[in-house]
């Protein structure tokens, strides 16, 4: 799944295309503007009040809460995280709801940025 902020960069659709293609797999797009009537951009304007390090309500308002309603209906689910072994200091967006749970395969399989 990805959860559009409105505000992502061309490169990350192109990305989902790709994977679409590559995988054979359908990427569930979800929105905030679905469940609250407008993107992140267009919150950011009416509230005059841009998100930052101290200030995330971006983040709880365009990415967990429309994951969480997403999925209310389809527990029991696992939902994978897609962290790699070297991103251990991050948790990703943790969703807390029953009968979800939470795995993190890249980590599980020690896999890194090679560079």
């Amino acid at each position: 799944m990805f959860v559009d902020t409105g505000w992502e960069f061309d490169e990350i659709y192109q990305h989902i295309e790709k994977f679409e293609a590559v995988t054979g797999r359908e990427v569930i797009r979800l929105s905030g503007k679905e469940l609250y009537g407008e993107s992140l951009p267009e919150a950011i304007k009416r509230l005059r009040f841009m998100p930052g390090f101290k200030a995330r309500w971006c983040t709880r308002m365009h990415k967990i809460e429309v994951i969480q309603t997403w999925l209310m209906d389809k527990v029991p689910v696992e939902m994978c995280i897609g962290l790699r072994a070297d991103e251990e200091q991050r948790i990703g967006h943790i969703v807390c709801l029953d009968g979800l749970t939470v795995s993190y395969p890249l980590r599980e399989r020690g896999m890194v940025i090679r560079m």
